[in-house]
């Protein structure tokens, strides 16, 4: 029984594993256009085609199905640092005001007609590396602690939510931000999607070093300090690098929730809380997850493309619902 808890998480790793490899193969075939098999192994295999019919399709799909899996596994991956280090299970990636800043920015960038795609991810990077500055400065300039950086992240979320309010109702692009609000993985420049596998793999890299400070942050604060850990320190360093990852990824595509809020908490479940396992297996099933909600967002109508953002609300707000009933339930046992 103990080499099958043991071998559990190196199950679910393989699993999730294969379900990205399916999912990327259904990605390159499946949509308004299908592809046969043939023409996707002569494309991987950088075989010219006679045609060239499928060539242009299945070019736009592979940086597609990139920028999915990057996408969820950045924000998934930011998710678990973003909950362990402020000992908050219910923390996500946008909790300190990334995804406000960065619409609003994006927001007025597209009012100052920017049309740009990278001028409008210019705008929104900024935004968020604004807010997310804000917050951070606000908190440390009280006692800085988990409860007052939440606190000022909601703070700052409402007023930055309110401005944008203002900026659609004031716009006459209102639709192409609303558009922009509900993300979107298309990718036109493959230079983009490569710079931000660099930087997103780099910082989770860089963190995963760390992975048995992580640990120590989920324990009592006192007993943290007494084993010379400075856990503002490590805080406000693993914030910080999540924060730049969720920034670079919402500039991109937009706001695409529940990602780092839902995997996390999947993720515990199947391979529990040792970091050393929980954020690369994070990782895989966030980038497998919003692979598969791209494919639904591409083939549940013949003719339609829905929002990325749509999707994964659809499956992220029922499962949030189910946690907090089993949170419940599991609290009134422990109680009673």
């Amino acid at each position: 029984m103990t080499t099958d808890i043991r071998f559990k998480p190196y199950f679910y790793f393989i699993t999730a594993l294969s379900l990205c490899v399916a999912g990327a193969a259904l990605s390159f075939s499946l949509g308004q256009a299908a592809i046969p098999p043939g023409e996707i192994a002569g494309f991987l295999m950088l075989k010219s085609q006679a045609d060239g019919r499928y060539h242009a399709i299945l070019k736009m799909r592979v940086l597609r199905m990139a920028a999915a899996f990057i996408t969820g596994a950045g924000l998934a991956f930011a998710g678990v640092v973003y909950q362990s280090s402020l000992k908050n299970y219910l923390a996500d990636p946008f909790m300190l005001g990334i995804s406000a800043g960065a619409a609003l920015f994006s927001a007025l960038a597209i009012t100052m007609k920017f049309h740009s795609s990278l001028a409008i991810s210019a705008f929104a990077f900024t935004g968020a590396i604004l807010s997310v500055g804000a917050v951070m400065a606000i908190s440390y300039a009280r006692k800085f602690s988990s409860y007052n950086l939440i606190l000022t992240g909601i703070a700052l979320n409402s007023f930055f939510s309110s401005f944008l309010t203002v900026v659609m109702y004031l716009s006459k692009d209102m639709q192409n931000i609303f558009f922009w609000l509900m993300g979107s993985l298309d990718v036109r420049y493959a230079d983009q999607i490569i710079y931000t596998y660099l930087f997103v793999v780099g910082a989770a890299c860089y963190i995963l070093k760390y992975s048995h400070i992580l640990d120590l942050l989920r324990i009592n604060e006192k007993t943290v300090f007494s084993i010379g850990v400075d856990q503002n320190y490590y805080k406000i360093k693993f914030l910080v690098i999540a924060s730049l990852i969720c920034a670079l990824i919402v500039s991109q595509t937009g706001i695409i929730g529940f990602v780092g809020l839902i995997v996390p908490h999947a993720a515990r479940i199947m391979v529990g809380d040792s970091h050393r396992i929980l954020l690369p297996f994070s990782f895989v099933l966030g980038g497998t997850m919003l692979i598969y909600c791209d494919l639904i967002s591409r083939t549940a109508a013949d003719s339609i493309n829905f929002p990325i953002g749509i999707i994964t609300s659809l499956v992220g707000a029922p499962f949030f619902i189910f946690l907090l009933a089993g949170q419940r339930k599991a609290g009134a046992r422990a109680n009673g």
